[in-house]
């Protein structure tokens, strides 16, 4: 008599992770910023235990058997990815920059045979997507984006009256240095009789 083989899948066999495996699995996890599916493609292409997808997220997730320890790890690393992310940010902000002023030379050669607005506007474009990866690079740095400076109404008035935008009259009252004179007797015309 000959057996018939199930159509069913063999049931998966739970596999046991070393303390190493485990830690690389997190620490990939943590590098791939919580994308269980690059994590677990990171491990099988760097010649590491491929943890499946599924395994890495039910350690990780609330109530999960290394979720504290996943936080330890990203906390921990996370000034070494920031520092890498700035890094690649401020590359593509000089490349796009690169590519900008390309755009504005070709555009300069090719101004009179061009339909208008085709290489302003990939340039407009270019210029936008170094902003947003400098900004960045910034942000993955601890930097300021942008920097703010604090000073009092008095200050600013002062400025405005500096760069011509108020008079020093109009400033003065409205800091409160006016001085207050006593107006001259004025006479009032009289009004005519009804």
């Amino acid at each position: 008599m000959t057996e018939k083989k199930s159509r069913l899948p063999a049931k998966r066999r739970a596999h046991s992770y070393s303390e190493a495996e485990v830690e690389t699995g997190l620490r990939a996890l943590a590098w791939c910023s919580g994308n269980t599916r690059r994590a677990s493609k990171l491990l099988g292409h760097a010649g590491q235990l491929k943890i499946p997808r599924g395994t890495l997220k039910s350690w990780v997730e609330s109530g999960g058997p290394y979720a504290t320890r996943y936080a330890q790890v990203c906390a921990e690393l996370r000034p070494e990815i920031n520092r890498r992310l700035a890094a690649a940010h401020e590359s593509l902000a000089d490349a796009y920059l690169d590519a900008e002023w390309q755009t504005l030379r070709a555009y300069e050669e090719r101004i009179g045979e061009m339909k208008g607005g085709e290489l302003a506007r990939a340039s407009k474009d270019f210029s936008i997507a170094s902003g947003i990866h400098g900004d960045k690079s910034f942000r993955y740095r601890g930097e300021p984006g942008e920097i703010k400076q604090a000073m009092s109404f008095e200050d600013g008035l002062r400025v405005l009256h500096r760069y011509g935008m108020i008079s020093e009259d109009r400033a003065r009252v409205l800091i409160g240095e006016a001085e207050e004179v006593e107006s001259a007797e004025v006479e009032r015309p009289k009004a005519d009789p009804p």
